[in-house]
């Protein structure tokens, strides 16, 4: 006999593994914005938002094909995700803000300081947000 899944579960199952992509985009656009470039996470996420719209469509109720439903749902959030994700990285190479050579990473003591003392704060609060939710909707 086959067990069915809560569609919450479903849903969660399938989103909640690649959540990484969900964090390298707010990473990335937190990047861009600290440099001065908001307008690059604000298109990403436009371009971004119309790939998930078209892709939930396409994969909810099918097209030339039965639609997956609720799994569906999942997929096209994760495969706009990974989109956002290529597009936001693609530009830090275009822009010459990351290099692909690594012998040109080298760490700075003073930079990685500063970006604890930041980044210690920010992602505490990160965290309660994130409990707070859990609490809530648990």
């Amino acid at each position: 006999m086959q067990k069915y899944l809560p569609v919450e579960l479903l849903y969660f199952r399938i989103v909640a593994t690649p959540s990484l992509l969900m964090s390298m985009m707010y990473t990335i656009g937190a990047i861009l914005r600290g440099t001065g470039d908001t307008k690059t996470p604000m298109r990403v996420g436009i371009w971004m938002n119309i790939v998930h719209i078209v892709l939930d469509y396409i994969l909810i109720f099918g097209v030339f094909f039965e639609g997956f439903g609720i799994q569906g749902a999942a997929l096209a959030s994760v495969i706009a995700r990974l989109f956002g994700v290529l597009l936001l990285m693609r530009h830090l190479f275009v822009q010459g803000l990351i290099s692909d050579k690594l012998s040109e990473w080298k760490m700075k003591i003073e930079v990685i300081k500063d970006l604890v003392k930041l980044g210690i704060p920010a992602s505490m609060e990160r965290l309660f947000m994130r409990l707070d939710k859990l609490f809530i909707l648990g």
